[in-house]
C-alpha cells in the first residue's frame, strides 16, 4: 500500500508538443512539466523495433535522440503506412527538420492524413505495399537539440529516465526505467534498488509528490512511502 502527503513541488509538462524528448505506450520512456510545454511521450522509446536486429538499432541507447513515433502496418498499395505519433499534438510529428530511423537511415514524410483517427502517411521514396511494410514497427526518432528549451522546473521525459528516486526521509527507491501517460499525471516506472521481491513500483509524477529534480545530481526527490 503506498500513501502520498502534500506539498507544492516543481511541476512536469504532461506532453512535448511543438517540438520543431521520452518509453510507446510506454517504454523507453521519454520522459516528462506544465500542461502547456513541450514534451515527447516516452513509452517505447527505448525498446528497438522488433523488425531491426537490436544491434541495428544503434540509436536506442544513443542520449542525443528521443522517440517521437513509431510506424505501424502498412495502408493501401502506394507505400502509405499507419504511423503512432508520441507528441502532443500528434501532427507535429511531420513538422520536425529531420527524423531518424533507429539504424540512423533518415525518414521522411511527403504527406500524412487522418483515417478513422488514426494518422496515415506517405513516406518518401516508399512507393508500394513492399517497401512500407519493410519498416513496420520501427521507431522514429528525433535529434534533442531539435527540441525547444524549456523553462526552469520543467522536464523532457528523456531526462528524468535514469535519475535515482529517493525519499524526503532518505529512502532510495531506485531508478527511473521509463515513464508513461497516466491520463491526470505522468506515471514513472522505478526499477527497485530496496526490494528484490517487487522489483519495480510506480509513482506519480505530480506536484503533491515531486519535491525537486537535480538533473547534475541526477536525483529525483519525491513525498512518498512504499510499505515493504
Amino acid at each position: 500500500m503506498a500513501r502520498r502527503k502534500t506539498s507544492d513541488t516543481s511541476k512536469i509538462p504532461s506532453s512535448e508538443r511543438d517540438t520543431s524528448s521520452s518509453t510507446a505506450d510506454p517504454v523507453q520512456p521519454k520522459p516528462p512539466q506544465p500542461s502547456n510545454a513541450p514534451q515527447a511521450k516516452p513509452a517505447d522509446n527505448d525498446r528497438p523495433a522488433s523488425h531491426l536486429m537490436a544491434s541495428e538499432d544503434v540509436l536506442a541507447t544513443d542520449n542525443g535522440y528521443v522517440v517521437v513515433g513509431k510506424i505501424g502496418r502498412s495502408y493501401g498499395l502506394n507505400g502509405m503506412v499507419f504511423v503512432q505519433s508520441f507528441t502532443d499534438p500528434k501532427e507535429n510529428l511531420f513538422h520536425y527538420p529531420s527524423l531518424w530511423l533507429g539504424n540512423k537511415d533518415p525518414i521522411c514524410f511527403s504527406r500524412h492524413q487522418t483515417h478513422a483517427k488514426h494518422l496515415v502517411a506517405e513516406v518518401k521514396g516508399t512507393t508500394d505495399c513492399d517497401g512500407a511494410k519493410r519498416l513496420t514497427n520501427q521507431l522514429i526518432y528525433l535529434h534533442t537539440n531539435h527540441l525547444p528549451k524549456l523553462t526552469d522546473g520543467q522536464y523532457y521525459w528523456h531526462e528524468l529516465t535514469g535519475l535515482t528516486v529517493v525519499s524526503t526521509t532518505g529512502r532510495q527507491f531506485g531508478k527511473v526505467e521509463y515513464i508513461y501517460d497516466g491520463g491526470q499525471f505522468p506515471i514513472m516506472v522505478i526499477k527497485r534498488t530496496d526490494n528484490t521481491r517487487k522489483q519495480e513500483i510506480l509513482i506519480p509524477y505530480e506536484p503533491s509528490v515531486i519535491q525537486s529534480v537535480d538533473l547534475d545530481t541526477k536525483e529525483i526527490e519525491v513525498e512518498w512511502d512504499v510499505d515493504v
